[in-house]
């Protein structure tokens, strides 16, 4: 009789560690779908994502708890900026719309539509008070936002084909925009007058970033390569080659030593950014690296990807500190 419930008893602690175990494998993506864009807010306390399952998510980066769930757009969420107070998000993705969202409790604060195609690409000035967006498709303009009331300030004409990214410099004063014309270009603000046209890419643009002293720029295309810029004389400065497919999105740290590209080889590559040199190339996500951004200290990266997996690393080593979602996962459609 003893021997039976020692044996039942046994039975009983395996079971339960069986389950347990299936329990801990069984990881929900963090997206259903692509995860399109990932985004640091500037006091390093949260990680927002945004994805084909037309959800925004914020995380708490330090634990990868999910914090809040953020629902509103009617159609795939294609880029994330959070405002330099962190207080406010602003998305944009297939449903045409622009959304700004209070970070403190998740509301909607506003929606602003005016695009003729899916927005592409947003960002929101360092003083939080002009919102930019991108159209695609046959929408081929650059929009500035007043965030207080909505109201659309200017549309900025100039790419001949869509435009895929945008992104304002450290000042706020200029704007850098980069197209599927192959040309890249750096605009007045307050005007909306363009000041430069960047030529150099042979192909898509798909990506461009301001170096923090705004100095620089960067951006990245379908022809596989990362370039760097002197703006002020529109001169091409290096031309980074590495990724064997499109580099779809690019990241500068905050101190401007690093850039962080990212593409359909599934790889994250790290360069310096006074020489061009290669850093270190990092392997983890199964499929197309669709973003990428790092902390405000610079000293870890998050890349989300078409393998609905959000991807926290070490920049120093490369070392993955964290998964967010299956490994295994796979998206449900795209890249």
């Amino acid at each position: 009789m003893v021997m039976k419930r020692f044996m039942r008893a046994g039975m009983a602690v395996m079971l339960s560690c069986l389950l347990s175990s299936a329990a801990a494998t069984a990881v929900m993506p963090a997206h259903s779908g692509m995860v399109f864009a990932v985004a640091y807010s500037a006091n390093g306390k949260m990680m927002a994502s945004a994805g084909e399952d037309r959800l925004i998510r914020l995380w708490n980066p330090a634990s990868g708890e999910l914090r809040r769930t953020l629902r509103g757009h009617a159609g795939a969420v294609k880029s994330l900026a959070f405002s330099a107070n962190s207080q406010r998000l602003v998305s944009g993705g297939d449903d045409r719309s622009l959304r700004l969202w209070r970070t403190g409790n998740g509301r909607e604060q506003r929606v602003l539509s005016g695009h003729a195609g899916e927005i592409k690409s947003v960002a929101i000035s360092p003083d939080g008070k002009v919102l930019a967006s991108v159209g695609g498709w046959s929408d081929n303009t650059i929009k500035l936002w007043d965030a207080a009331s909505g109201r659309m300030l200017r549309q900025l004409v100039g790419h001949t084909r869509t435009v895929n990214s945008v992104a304002f410099s450290s000042d706020g004063r200029s704007l850098l925009s980069g197209g599927s014309d192959g040309s890249v270009k750096v605009w007045e603000v307050a005007s909306g007058s363009l000041l430069q046209t960047l030529a150099g890419h042979n192909g898509v643009v798909m990506s461009v970033a301001f170096s923090p002293d705004g100095k620089t720029a960067v951006s990245s295309g379908s022809d596989n390569s990362v370039r760097t810029w002197d703006i002020a004389d529109a001169r091409e400065l290096r031309t980074m080659l590495g990724h064997n497919s499109w580099v779809e999105a690019i990241a500068f740290s905050p101190d401007g030593k690093t850039i962080a590209s990212a593409g359909r080889d599934k790889t994250i590559r790290l360069w310096r950014a006074d020489n061009g040199l290669e850093l270190r190339v990092l392997k983890g996500h199964s499929w197309t690296v669709t973003s990428v951004a790092f902390s405000p200290d610079g000293k870890k990266l998050v890349s989300g990807s078409g393998d609905s997996t959000i991807m926290f690393w070490d920049v120093a080593s490369g070392r993955v500190l964290r998964t967010i979602g299956s490994a295994n996962s796979r998206p449900l459609r795209g890249k």
